[in-house]
């Protein structure tokens, strides 16, 4: 798995930056594998990266800038913090703004200034997963495939919520269902979940059914 991710990030990377070599890259990708791999994460790993990837080759032709979208994608959830409660971010930067300056810094000598922009535009919409803008389409792309477990088939949505819930261990049982069904509840209030009719249409509705079915699990 970290192999195949490994030369999409390659293949990414050097669209953009085709003298990028290989000698350069590898600390990149061995800082986010570390990354992706720390203990303390269940659900935020490579295997989430596995999930969103294994969905992007089938959408990048409906992308702009499929690169900086997927290179987005490899550095929003690079840092990941527990907080107190679950689903939450933690003070005084969120783990997306966190992850946004690392994805700059590390990028910084190998892409121009407007890439990496986009990029750390990118990683900070996933905290709101709101869009001021409808139109932009890259966007509303990427945070429908950061949210696509949710309309996975059950037995996928149910590793996935375990998996939250290994993260925040810490936080006592009772406190934890109550933030979680802050959660899923304000989830299930939205309008739609998924801004793409491509992802409306394939996850809107399985979404919604194991959201409420985790809600009446909790």
């Amino acid at each position: 798995m970290a192999q195949t991710l490994k030369s999409r990030f390659t293949d990414y990377l050097q669209a953009l930056s085709p003298d990028l070599a290989m000698a350069d890259i590898e600390p990149l990708w061995l800082d986010i594998e570390q990354r992706y791999t720390e203990p303390q994460r269940a659900y935020h790993t490579l295997a989430h990266l596995k999930f969103i990837f294994a969905q992007f080759t089938g959408i990048s032709e409906s992308l702009r800038q499929p690169s900086l979208v997927a290179l987005a994608l490899f550095y929003h959830d690079v840092i990941y913090h527990m907080g107190d409660k679950p689903a939450t971010t933690v003070a005084p930067k969120s783990n997306e703004a966190l992850s946004a300056d690392h994805a700059a810094a590390q990028l910084k000598d190998w892409l121009n200034p407007e890439q990496i922009e986009r990029i750390y535009e990118l990683i900070l919409l996933t905290e709101s997963h709101q869009l001021s803008d409808t139109t932009d389409s890259d966007a509303a792309y990427l945070l429908d495939l950061d949210l696509s477990v949710l309309g996975a088939s059950w037995s996928t949505y149910q590793r996935y919520a375990q998996a939250v819930r290994f993260e925040y261990q810490h936080v006592p049982i009772k406190a934890y269902r109550l933030g979680r069904a802050a959660v899923l509840q304000h989830l299930l209030s939205h309008p739609s979940l998924y801004m793409t009719e491509r992802f409306y249409t394939q996850y809107e509705e399985s979404a919604r059914a194991n959201i409420a079915r985790e809600l009446h699990t909790l």
